[in-house]
């Protein structure tokens, strides 16, 4: 999943999906959002499959 928290179009709602996903299954930050002067910049998290 990708998304960027300070992008507010969804109001919450990428947070949402975000735990939701994240519940009963292991959630790892795999590039952090970075401010790199680009004009689009994101969160990539990757998710486990459930044991």
């Amino acid at each position: 999943m990708a998304f960027s928290p300070t992008y507010k179009t969804f109001e919450g709602q990428c947070e949402q999906l975000l735990a939701l996903l994240s519940a009963d299954r292991d959630a790892t930050q795999a590039i952090p959002m970075e401010e790199g002067g680009l004009d689009e910049f994101a969160d990539l998290w990757i998710f486990r499959p459930r044991a």
